[in-house]
C-alpha cells in the first residue's frame, strides 16, 4: 500500500535520513516494471524484508532498512525526471536505487567497504535479475561531497 506524504512528514523523514547518513551509493537503470513489482523482485533476490511505499507529487518510492543500510528505490512519474534531479544519471533511466549506509553501521565512512560490499555486488545482482544495464553513477559522502562514478554492470546470460 502506498502512502501519500504531506510536505511536513516528507521533510521530517528526509531530515532524519540526512542526519543518519554516512555514505550513499547511487545506481540507476531503465525498467518497464511498476515500482511495487520491481521492489518485490528486489526483495526476493536480495532476501530483504518487505518494502514500505510512499508517493508525492513527482515520484513514488519504496524503502527498507536492514542492518543500518537503507535500500531506497524511486521511480518518478515523468520520463527524464531523474536526469533533471541529478545530472550524473544516464539518459533513459527511470529507476534510481540508493544504497544508504547509516552512521550506526560498523563500516560507516568506509567507502572501500561500501563499494566492495554494496555498490558492486548489488549492482551486479540487479543487472542480472532485471537483465538490464545498471549504472553506478554517484557516491555521496556528505553535503556537497559527491564523486561521479561511471561504472556500468552488464547482465550475465541467464542459463
Amino acid at each position: 500500500m502506498r502512502k501519500t506524504l504531506d510536505g511536513r512528514i516528507f521533510n521530517t523523514m528526509a531530515a532524519d535520513r540526512s542526519s543518519r547518513t554516512s555514505i550513499m551509493e547511487h545506481l540507476a537503470l531503465a525498467c518497464e516494471l511498476d515500482l511495487q513489482e520491481f521492489c518485490q523482485r528486489l526483495q526476493t533476490v536480495l532476501n530483504l524484508p518487505e518494502f514500505s511505499f510512499y508517493c508525492e507529487r513527482l515520484t513514488e518510492w519504496g524503502f527498507i532498512e536492514l542492518g543500518y543500510i537503507e535500500y531506497n528505490v524511486s521511480r518518478p512519474y515523468h520520463p527524464d525526471m531523474l536526469q533533471k534531479w541529478d545530472a550524473t544519471v544516464p539518459p533513459g533511466c527511470n529507476f534510481a536505487i540508493s544504497l544508504i549506509l547509516y552512521r550506526e553501521h560498523p563500516h560507516a565512512g568506509d567507502h572501500e567497504w561500501s563499494f566492495e560490499n554494496l555498490a558492486v555486488p548489488i549492482g551486479q545482482i540487479i543487472a542480472n535479475e532485471f537483465q538490464a544495464e545498471v549504472h553506478y553513477h554517484r557516491s555521496w559522502f556528505g553535503a556537497g561531497l559527491n564523486t561521479e562514478r561511471k561504472e556500468t554492470f552488464q547482465p550475465t546470460a541467464v542459463h
